[in-house]
This record gives C-alpha cells, sequence and structure tokens, in this order.
C-alpha cells in the first residue's frame, strides 16, 4: 500500500509498513478551548444524568407501573365484554317492571 512512499518515510515506520504492523502514534494532548459559557452548569447536568443511570430504584417504580397499566387494559376489555350483557339484563329487568 505505501511501497510507492517508503523513501519518505523514517527507517523504523518504512520496515513497520513492509511487515504489515501500524506504528504506534502517542496521543496528542487537547487544550480546552472556552467559548465564556460557564461550564459549572453542564458538570452538574453530567452529574445528575450519571446519577440518575446509575439509579436502580426506578425499575421497580418502572414495572408497577407496568402491571398497574396491565390490570387497567384487562378491567377495560372485560368491563367492555361483559357490559352489553350487564346492559341487556338491566333493560329487561327495567321492562319487565
Amino acid at each position: 500500500m505505501f511501497r510507492n512512499q517508503s523513501t519518505t518515510r523514517p527507517p523504523a515506520m518504512a520496515a513497520a509498513a513492509a511487515r504489515g504492523v501500524l506504528p504506534v502514534i502517542p496521543p496528542v494532548p487537547i487544550k480546552s478551548v472556552s467559548c465564556g459559557v460557564d461550564s459549572s452548569g453542564m458538570n452538574a447536568l453530567i452529574k445528575a444524568m450519571s446519577k440518575l443511570a446509575r439509579d436502580e430504584r426506578g425499575g421497580e417504580v418502572l414495572e408497577y407501573a407496568l402491571v398497574a397499566g396491565l390490570i387497567v387494559i384487562a378491567a377495560i376489555a372485560v368491563i367492555g365484554s361483559v357490559g352489553t350483557k350487564v346492559l341487556a339484563r338491566w333493560n329487561s329487568l327495567n321492562s319487565s317492571m
């Protein structure tokens, strides 16, 4: 891949490229750039989000909410299917009086 460019590389890199080994490049330090914005609010937001992500108490509440929702859906379905039969009974009882 780099055979044509091997003359412009240092000898150690050319030898590593010939063996198919990638050279290790040291990390470059990145300077922080201030945009004139107070970062304490951002730090507080990051702390709150990480605390919320580690909190395991919300799982129980979510499970209870899901169970309650399923019970409500089942109750609505039962009332809907039985409701017409109950209404018919009440109407027949009302007409017989």
